[in-house]
């Protein structure tokens, strides 16, 4: 008894939901303004009040509609412009059309998850409902669209009315719903809603604005700081002026470009004009680089050059607004002008001052930055350095310490990845650069000297130095892949190819002669000098065997057996390349190491070749091998001795 009043309880409360929402959906309606016109295709859940021009037309047929059955009116396909009109799809028979839904769009609002798919039950007896009532009190409504009888002026082919018939007075006419299928989705997305939603999120877009370079060139310039200084650069380079006592000419300079710095700072420019300021800023610091060098002082020279490094690497295109700012008839920047003059003068020779590290290391730095943002069409800017080569042989001067050594071969890679100054690097007749004196001697290259001496020097011991001798070999490397005529003049030097040669004998020496030094050293150590003795061989045989024709190198062992330096060069690259070709590879060197070692033994045998052949390379074999068969020979005996003794 009480399962089935809760039941019939359960069904009540069903009952009572159903026929709340259903008036909420019908009492719910959108303004006229946002809602889509449709076309009728389903009875409406409400009747609505006609004009009584449209009365009047029904009245005549208003009896004989009611007698017609719902379900054998036709529906039309939709018209308006709002709704989706399918072509394709057939029109249903009267016999076979979907009766109206009760419910359309209906969801359970007190689910937490998707709404389920409604009984068969409950979708049969909400339907049957929809039916009687549309039966009831939809007819006359139904009628005037459906079945016009006499329209006042033309005849209507559509089952709407346009605004333009309608009389000014008469009421909006609501949103016509076509007929529904609840098994589906339904649309409830409203067209006007779209365009707001658009139209204001296309509002709530701020356009992007540029980057304000001018407020980062503000900043650079007046809080970078060069450690270990504490003060900023720009106020240590205008302080340590203020004191001095300068020449009438040279401190209108000066203050001229302090005064026109702190005038470009503190003058606002719009986003084309930036490139004005950075010429304004550029060539105000590049006018006072040589009142300050000129004065000897360096802490503000070193703050001055640190912070032009800093420019080029944080603002677009300061380092090519550098190299043309205030340039030379000859096409040279004075930039570049002012760093040689500042390397020949502070850096040259064994003097040494407090500042001495700093200054060299930020004239370096701003070299690099230079040389690694110039552009193609700015490359005659830097001709200047490699043509005198004083100043690179400056800064290559062996009182220079490691570290400088390796920041200026390093510089000198940088400038060989450009192509046009290859030439001028050792000292060519460079056809790129007419304009300026060229005084070369034929067969020399004071650059490639310098860098062969600091390659076979023996009295730099720390790890630092294979650095160095490896970051030589990338420049080499660099100057004979450029141009077929530069490969051509570093085959043809009378010490290059010897000093290669020399090269390879100091690195395989302490690896099969057993060198404390080298067993006792780091396994990175080991590593760097096999790598190093890797990249020597590499390059000696891209220089040989890439020359046409190929390189004669018996000769070329033959003629510097007169210079001190390398007397004895042919024995000293037989026992070079017989070890590399036919020695066994030493016990205490790492599984890498020897694998690489093996991996040179192609290259090394095709050079020997060309030396020595025939017999010799026999006894070259026989030579590091007779101690190793003579040794098995004697354990053999041991062995049979001992099986002799045991019987």
């Amino acid at each position: 008894m009480q399962k089935s009043m809760r039941e019939e309880v359960e069904r009540m409360k069903t009952q009572f939901i159903f026929k709340q929402h259903e008036l909420e959906t019908t009492n719910r309606k959108p303004p006229s303004s946002v809602r889509p016109h449709r076309t009728f295709k389903g009875a409406p859940s409400t009747p609505m009040s006609l004009p009584s021009q449209i009365r009047g037309w029904n009245q005549s047929v208003a009896n004989a509609y009611q007698s017609v059955p719902t379900e054998d009116i036709p529906k039309h396909p939709a018209l308006s412009g709002n709704t989706k009109y399918h072509p394709k799809v057939p029109y249903r028979s009267p016999e076979r059309t979907k009766k109206p839904n009760a419910l359309p769009g209906f969801h359970n609002a007190f689910a937490t998850s998707t709404p389920i798919r409604p009984s068969q039950q409950r979708l049969n007896i909400a339907k049957q409902r929809a039916i009687e009532e549309t039966q009831t009190r939809d007819a006359p409504f139904l009628s005037a669209f459906n079945i016009p009888v006499s329209p006042p002026s033309s005849p209507m082919h559509h089952s709407h009315f346009s605004s333009t018939n309608q009389p000014k007075n008469a009421p909006d006419e609501p949103a016509l719903a076509p007929s529904l299928d609840i098994d589906k989705d339904v649309d409830m997305t409203v067209d006007g809603d779209e365009v707001m939603l658009s139209e204001e999120t296309a509002d709530e877009v701020d356009p992007v604005e540029p980057f304000n370079w001018k407020i980062e060139l503000n900043r650079i310039i007046l809080t970078e700081t060069l450690p270990p200084f504490t003060t900023p650069s720009f106020q240590n380079i205008i302080e340590a002026v203020a004191s001095l006592e300068l020449p009438p000419d040279t401190g209108h300079v000066y203050s001229a470009g302090c005064s026109q710095i702190l005038e470009t700072l503190s003058t606002t420019f719009r986003h084309n004009e930036f490139k004005k300021a950075l010429n304004d800023i550029s060539h105000s610091l590049s006018t006072m680089i040589p009142v300050i060098s000129n004065a000897r002082l360096h802490p503000p020279l070193a703050a001055l050059y640190g912070l032009l490094t800093t420019l080029c690497y944080a603002l677009p295109d300061f380092s090519s607004v550098l190299l043309m700012c205030s340039q030379d008839e000859d096409g040279s920047s004075n930039i570049i002008v002012h760093i040689c003059e500042t390397i020949r003068d502070h850096m040259e020779g064994s003097e040494k001052y407090a500042h001495k590290e700093i200054l060299s290391k930020e004239v370096v730095s701003l070299l690099e930055a230079l040389c690694f943002h110039t552009k193609d069409e700015l490359i005659n800017r830097l001709v200047i350095m490699p043509r005198t080569q004083a100043s690179l042989l400056a800064l290559l001067h062996s009182y220079q310490p490691t570290w400088l050594l390796i920041r200026g071969v390093r510089l000198l890679v940088l400038l060989a990845t450009y192509t046009p100054l290859c030439r001028t690097l050792i000292s060519m007749v460079d056809t790129n650069f007419p304009h300026i004196e060229q005084v070369v001697t034929p067969g020399r290259s004071p650059l490639v000297e310098r860098l062969c001496y600091h390659l076979t020097e023996t009295y730099r011991k720390d790890t630092e130095c294979q650095v160095l001798k490896s970051s030589i070999l990338t420049f080499f490397a660099l100057l004979s892949h450029s141009d077929p005529e530069v490969h051509s003049a570093l085959v043809g030097s009378a010490i290059f190819i010897p000093t290669i040669i020399i090269f390879i004998s100091q690195l395989t020496t302490p690896i099969w002669d057993d060198s404390e030094e080298l067993i006792d050293a780091s396994s990175h150590a080991i590593t760097l000098a096999i790598k190093t003795l890797n990249q020597a061989l590499f390059l000696l045989h891209y220089l040989i065997f890439n020359t046409t024709p190929v390189f004669n190198l018996k000769q070329k062992l033959s003629s510097v057996n007169g210079i001190r330096h390398f007397n004895g060069l042919t024995h000293t690259f037989i026992v070079t390349f017989g070890r590399l070709c036919y020695a066994d590879t030493p016990g205490w060197v790492n599984q890498e190491g020897s694998r690489e070692l093996v991996l040179l033994t192609d290259m090394a045998r095709e050079i020997l070749d060309l030396v020595v052949d025939g017999p010799e390379c026999d006894n070259i074999w026989q030579a590091y091998h007779i101690e190793h068969d003579n040794g098995s020979q004697t354990d053999e005996e041991e062995l049979e001795a001992n099986l002799l003794g045991k019987q």
